[in-house]
């Protein structure tokens, strides 16, 4: 049984391209690939540059907000055992409505804000704290502090 033609066979031998289609399809194709790459690597490194500046951003931020906080600590510190607090420190005090005294205990209610500041952020905190002195009669013999309400301003 003789083949009819050589274009059914699995393994047969293309023919010669016609001379028109010889031009030549490589170098287009290598260009647009290294377009293409170049472009995929223009942007994931806008991306990744990007994603550093957000990183750096919000360690500036947590440095400012630790630094705030720490003042502010150390501020209701410093007035729990009497002492001055820090110049840069906003000490209020005010007596809240409806609270009454306990007998025998003094109660002094303070607003302390802290701020603190960098090149680029800026953090305003503020604590509502309640220091109790009890009389000199009283069975409880030292100070108490406690914090009502914290806020970011």
């Amino acid at each position: 049984m003789p083949l009819k033609s050589r274009k059914y066979l699995h393994c047969g031998t293309r023919d010669e391209l016609p001379s028109s289609k010889k031009d030549g399809y490589v170098i287009p194709s290598i260009l647009g690939f290294i377009l293409l790459t170049s472009l995929a690597i223009v942007f994931a490194l806008n991306v990744c540059a990007t994603h550093i500046r957000m990183i750096q951003s919000e360690s500036n931020y947590l440095k400012t907000f630790i630094l705030a906080e720490t003042k502010l600590i150390e501020a209701e510190k410093n007035l729990s055992m009497g002492l001055d607090v820090n110049s840069s420190i906003s000490v209020e005090t005010y007596k809240p409505k409806y609270f009454r005294n306990k007998s025998g205990i003094s109660s002094q209610h303070y607003k302390v804000s802290s701020s603190a500041i960098n090149p680029l952020t800026h953090v305003q905190l503020q604590s509502t704290i309640r220091i109790d002195t009890p009389h000199a009669s009283s069975k409880i013999k030292s100070k108490q502090i406690e914090r009502l309400s914290w806020k970011k301003l």
